[in-house]
């Protein structure tokens, strides 16, 4: 019911702002490419703090348990 008026809206978008709707044009590739793989490595190193988060408090849990 709701996809027929969200693409007439895309398409209004697209008529009346074509320079904002476009996502990469050739000019802004460099940029999109550039965001893309900043993004990426942010993705990495979340990742990455949370396993060694994970690793830590696994290791502070086994220590405590053995000092009893």
């Amino acid at each position: 019911m709701g996809q027929p008026f969200y693409c007439k809206q895309v398409l209004y978008l697209r008529i009346e702002y074509p320079s904002d709707c476009s996502v990469v044009s050739a000019s802004d590739k460099g940029k999109y490419e550039r965001l893309q793989g900043d993004y990426g490595r942010a993705v990495e190193d979340t990742k990455r703090r949370e396993v060694q988060e994970r690793e830590q408090k696994k290791a502070k849990r086994k220590f405590s348990r053995g000092a009893r």
